[in-house]
C-alpha cells in the first residue's frame, strides 16, 4: 500500500543519515587510534570503534531488507 510504501522509504532515509554518521564516526575514531599513543586508551577506542563498524553493519543489513521489500 502507499503508507507502507511511504513508511519504508522514510525509514530507509532515516537509515542512510545513520550510516553516513556512523561512517564519518569510524572516521574520526581511525584517526584517534592513530594518534594515540596511551595504550589503555587505544584500547578503549578501539572498542569504540568495533562498537561503530558492528552498529553500521546492522544498519546496512537493515537497508538491505528494505531495499528488498521496495522491490529494488
Amino acid at each position: 500500500t502507499r503508507s507502507k510504501r511511504w513508511h519504508l522509504e522514510t525509514e530507509q532515509a532515516r537509515l542512510e543519515l545513520s550510516y553516513a554518521t556512523l561512517t564519518e564516526r569510524i572516521s574520526a575514531v581511525n584517526i584517534d587510534i592513530g594518534r594515540e599513543l596511551d595504550s589503555e586508551r587505544k584500547l578503549m577506542l578501539e572498542k569504540r570503534l568495533q562498537a561503530s563498524i558492528d552498529e553500521r553493519q546492522k544498519v546496512i543489513e537493515q537497508l538491505e531488507a528494505i531495499e528488498k521489500q521496495l522491490g529494488r
